[in-house]
């Protein structure tokens, strides 16, 4: 889903896990995933900002890639640095 997040003052995406949907093992792994999302900080990845748990879904406020070069601007950029 995509939203704008006044605190960081920019566009983001709202990615959702609908518990429901999931058994006790993915429950586990859904919130491994969005504690890691958060902790990664590689300009390779897309940058998760938060997360937050509701009492029907798991949430995390990840970077907007809304740019159709982004991808080989990224590849381009690592190319560049293991010259």
């Amino acid at each position: 889903m995509f939203c704008y997040v006044e605190n960081l003052k920019k566009n983001v995406i709202l990615k959702k896990i609908f518990k429901n949907q999931l058994d006790e093992l993915s429950k586990k792994q859904a919130i491994l995933e969005c504690e890691v999302t958060c902790k990664l900080d590689h300009f390779n990845l897309v940058k998760g900002y938060d997360k937050e748990e509701t009492l029907s879904e798991y949430r995390v406020i990840m970077e907007l890639v809304n740019d159709a070069d982004y991808l080989q601007e990224k590849v381009e950029n690592v190319n560049t640095k293991n010259e």
